[in-house]
């Protein structure tokens, strides 16, 4: 009896570890698709497609809203212009409307890298910017008077220039360096871990909730800082 058991817990292991093995071999060879559901496989772009431009058309606006993973690349210009470069079979889902960048519809989730595809805007003055998700914006050689910069996720965001007062909302584990950026004022409010570099001439207002790091660039401003958890707010002169 004691025998009959002991091969049956034998046979039993034994059927046991080679459905292991199985799955195993069978995740390994799985299309990466099949492993990582916000990658899927009928969103694949074509790598063999060309790379071309796109006009989206926008018409000009205060606001721009970026929904998508891009890189987009800003600059004041009297004219308006909204131009998205990268793989055809990409760009041919971008869209812009109401100065919302988007794709043409929300299950379309392309597997490719922000710097992939980037969007050449130029116009009027922007005061406000919202960032949702994995995104890149760069502000280059700005001038304006007020700015606003809001971010969700794990974005980056550059910006250049002059600006005279700059408020920024950050939640999630952002990168916002705006130290090359001349401002007089700046409010800042943190949740998260984001990591932010300012460099405002009079006054900061800062506002942080988690692990944040703020640098503040230039001694001169006048620092009111309001920190819940473990931020670092460093002055760097």
């Amino acid at each position: 009896m004691t025998m009959h058991l002991t091969q049956a817990a034998l046979l039993f292991y034994i059927v046991s570890a080679s459905n292991f093995l199985l799955s195993i071999e069978t995740f390994a060879k799985a299309e990466p698709q099949d492993r990582h559901s916000t990658c899927d496989g009928s969103n694949e772009p074509n790598v063999s497609a060309s790379r071309t431009s796109v006009d989206l058309g926008w018409s000009g606006g205060s606001s721009i809203d970026i929904n998508i993973p891009v890189q987009v690349e800003y600059q004041t210009s009297a004219k308006f212009s909204a131009i998205v470069i990268g793989n055809s079979d990409v760009i041919s889902h971008a869209r812009m409307r109401d100065s919302k960048l988007m794709w043409d519809r929300e299950d379309y989730r392309p597997c490719a890298n922000p710097s992939d595809i980037v969007v050449h805007i130029v116009g009027p003055s922007v005061t406000a910017w919202t960032l949702n998700g994995p995104g890149r914006l760069n502000l280059n050689t700005i001038s304006q008077e007020t700015l606003k910069i809001t971010s969700h996720g794990t974005g980056s965001v550059t910006a250049d220039g002059y600006v005279k007062d700059v408020v920024l909302r950050s939640s999630g584990p952002a990168r916002v360096d705006l130290s090359k950026l001349e401002t007089q004022r700046a409010s800042v409010q943190i949740r998260g871990s984001g990591e932010i570099d300012i460099a405002p001439r009079e006054d900061a207002d800062i506002s942080t909730s988690g692990p944040a790091v703020v640098k503040i660039y230039g001694s001169h401003a006048k620092l009111h800082v309001r920190s819940h958890g473990s931020a670092q707010v460093i002055q760097v002169p």
